[in-house]
This record gives C-alpha cells, structure tokens and sequence, in this order.
C-alpha cells in the first residue's frame, strides 16, 4: 500500500514542463477575448502544435513553453508550432532560451544560440519589423513550405546584434522560390529542342522524296 501511496505522489509532483516537453504542449493565458482555432479560451488553456490564437484589439495572451515565453500583441494571429511560432499578422515578443524561431512568410527570424534571447516582431501592412533586445538574432529566407529549424550559430546570414532593428518587405523571403525568367519552361526543354529538330530532318527529307531526286548515300 505504501508503495502505491508513494507512486501517486510521484505522478502528482511531476512537473507540468516535463509533459509539455514530450508532447510539445504550451499553456496559454490569456487576458481579454483571446481565441484559440476559432473558440474562446478561458483565462488558461493548454495548446499544441498546429492550434491557431488570435487576440482581439484589446486583449493580448502570453504562450508559455519550456524555455521560451510569448506575448502574443493585441490584434494578432498566430499558429503554435512547438519550436517554432508562425505570425499571420500583428506582432509577437518573445524571451527564448531555447531558439525559438517567429516566422513571417518565408522569412525566418532565427536566434543565434540557445542564451536567453529577447526579440520582437511585427507585420504590418505587409512590413515585417525586427527589434532585438537582447543577445543576437538572424533573418534567414526559406521556402514557405520549408519547416523552421533550430538555429545552426555557424551559418552565416543577416545577422542582427543586440539593439538593433530592421524591416524587411513580406515578399523579400520568397523571391529565392521564383523561377528566373525563361528557365524551366517548356520551349527551353531539350526533349522539345532536339525533337524539333528531328522534325525538321523529317520534312526535309519528305521534300526531297517528293520531289523525285532523294537524296544520294553519302560516301566516304
């Protein structure tokens, strides 16, 4: 009996961050009208990967995970996505000490290492701005469809230091996933070159046929 008194106590004293970890499960709390995929949360409510939250103009929520806090501004949408959080629109502060990266677009705002870091981001009207407010921080472009990635401190990129901001357009990200004009088309095939002038051989060859003088063996 003593050994089941002891097991309960065991479950009961396990930390609510050690369940969070395994499961990439957040709390969120909340302080006005905050939703979470669409529904109204009360003051606290868990969340997992691939919940959407959304504040209303006068309400802000601040999403809690190990290692890493989010206060999620008034007027925003974003998605929870375990290590990494997705901003739709408005803005986000965010103290990680576990890299947590904010992506907007296809721009990805990376701290460099897993020391606390402190950094906000906005879009706005179609303007991303950075502000970081302590250790460093890196803008790396990514196809949208890419998943965001722990930070690798070795890659060099765009690197933000402590007190600095940026802004950068919504679309400068993306333009590594356009194709550069006249590549990958269908007239700049070779299928299509070399069959065209297979064909050309062809009529050519009809031409001479038809006119009664085909054309004579070639000698060496």
């Amino acid at each position: 009996m003593s050994r089941g008194v002891i097991c309960w106590i065991l479950l009961v004293a396990t930390p609510l961050s050690l369940t969070a970890a395994d499961t990439g499960m957040a709390m969120l709390y909340s302080k006005g009208e905050v939703l979470r995929n669409s529904t109204a949360v009360s003051s606290s409510s868990a969340v997992f990967p691939g919940d959407l939250i959304e504040t209303k103009a006068d309400s802000q929520a601040t999403l809690s995970v190990l290692g890493s806090n989010v206060i999620i501004l008034p007027g925003s949408l974003v998605e929870f996505q375990g290590k990494s959080i997705l901003l739709e629109h408005g803005g986000v502060s965010v103290a990680t000490s576990q890299a947590m990266i904010v992506r907007v677009k296809c721009m990805d705002m990376v701290p460099v290492s897993t020391a606390l870091t402190q950094f906000e981001v906005r879009d706005v009207s179609g303007t991303i701005e950075v502000a970081v407010r302590k250790n460093d921080i890196r803008l790396d472009s990514q196809p949208s469809s890419t998943p965001a990635k722990q930070a690798d401190s070795s890659k060099p990129g765009n690197v933000l230091h402590e007190g600095e901001q940026a802004k950068r357009d919504e679309s400068d990200g993306c333009k590594s996933e356009k194709a550069s004009p006249g590549s990958g088309g269908l007239l700049s095939s070779n299928w299509v070159r070399y069959g065209g002038v297979a064909a050309a051989g062809g009529i050519l060859v009809g031409i001479l046929a038809g006119s009664g003088n085909p054309p004579s063996p070639w000698k060496p």
